[in-house]
């Protein structure tokens, strides 16, 4: 029978009165359900202390058998990560508290699916109970959403996220998708980047802000050479000198892996663009997440937007960046940029406004 403990005894039999004692018992379960109708999830676990779950254990159920157990191992450090348990196709998934532990409202766990997709997002909270229902989420082990053919462009252009992607946080408000003027402080002031009436996804930083996530949809990139991430970020403090940081992270089949880090004023809209060709797991998938974190004192100044994310192929000739000016007077101005790694420029001007073109070229 399916989803149920079985356990077996053996013995050699040697002649019709010459019997070994027996060996046993070993034990098994059955599953719930065939292999063949089962994918993996991958449960994260986190304890903002940095102690373990002390004692703390959350069941996972389908149709009321406890298929595994977390928690059993975390007990010591801030996390436990790639607890991959396999669960049935189209049976709703319950995570049920069998332990509290001393300190529950420690306690925080994420779940993604076999594709890469965040199912639970549980946060620190005020604790909880033995018996409690924490989270319930269908398990789908079929594509939800088509993965959609490289070169991908996501320019967020409603008030909501955009389809097929997920956004979560540990605490505070999370991303959110506005407008220009949106944002507040220096943010308040960032210049139209798309042509789309000024959309684009932002972190207010009001509060502190932890773990806060905005995962893309993954993307097919089987017809690029060298998969590429491009996508433009705004980040720029007039009232402080207090930053928050910026996580550019990539999904490599079993867990997020790091691929930059950004903090500090970049002067407006930047644009930034990485290989990724390392990352495209499970095969020919490209996965991108943006995770922001508060960094204390007056980090509400500090308001991250990003825009024009891009799965493409990587550029032979970089754009330069972080184009700036200093000695600014009545009648010139000296310009300066981050070389996209070329040894010579083409630089136009002209008044605000004017069009590519029009300007004045300077080589």
């Amino acid at each position: 029978m399916s989803a149920t403990a079985y356990e077996f005894y053996v013995r050699d039999s040697c002649g019709a009165t010459d019997l070994s004692t027996w060996s046993g018992p070993y034990a098994f379960n059955t599953t719930l359900c065939d292999t063949s109708a089962q994918c993996s999830f991958d449960f994260d676990l986190y304890d903002s202390f940095g102690d373990g779950w002390n004692g703390g254990l959350i069941n996972v159920v389908q149709s009321g058998v406890t298929l595994s157990t977390l928690g059993t191992n975390f007990t010591g450090g801030s996390a436990d990560t790639n607890n991959m348990i396999d669960l049935c196709d189209g049976v709703p998934a319950y995570l049920i508290v069998s332990n509290p532990g001393a300190w529950s409202s420690e306690i925080s766990f994420y779940a993604t699916s076999f594709a890469g997709d965040t199912v639970v997002a549980y946060p620190a909270s005020t604790g909880f109970s033995t018996g409690d229902t924490l989270a319930i989420f269908n398990v789908n082990c079929s594509f939800s959403c088509p993965y959609p053919l490289a070169p991908y462009t996501q320019s967020f252009d409603s008030a909501s996220v955009p389809n097929c992607w997920s956004a979560y946080e540990s605490a505070g408000s999370g991303w959110e998708f506005g407008q220009l003027g949106s944002a507040d402080y220096a943010a308040a002031n960032a210049a139209e980047q798309t042509g789309n009436g000024g959309y684009y996804a932002w972190i207010d930083f009001s509060s502190t802000d932890d773990s806060t996530s905005l995962e893309s949809i993954p993307v097919d990139v089987s017809n690029l050479m060298t998969p590429a991430l491009q996508f433009s970020l705004f980040s720029e403090n007039t009232n402080s000198s207090d930053y928050n940081t910026l996580y550019v992270e990539a999904f490599d089949g079993s867990s997020w892996q790091l691929v930059d880090t950004l903090r500090g004023d970049l002067g407006g809209w930047q644009t930034f663009v990485y290989d990724i060709s390392g990352f495209t797991k499970p095969v020919n998938l490209a996965h991108v997440r943006f995770r922001g974190e508060s960094n204390g004192g007056n980090d509400f100044y500090n308001d991250l937007l990003i825009d024009d994310v891009m799965i493409m192929e990587l550029p032979s000739c970089f754009a330069p960046s972080a184009l700036g000016v200093v000695g600014v007077n009545n009648t010139s101005a000296d310009v300066f940029w981050t070389t996209g790694g070329a040894a010579n420029w083409d630089v136009q001007f002209g008044t605000t406004g004017f069009s590519l073109g029009s300007g004045t070229t300077v080589s």
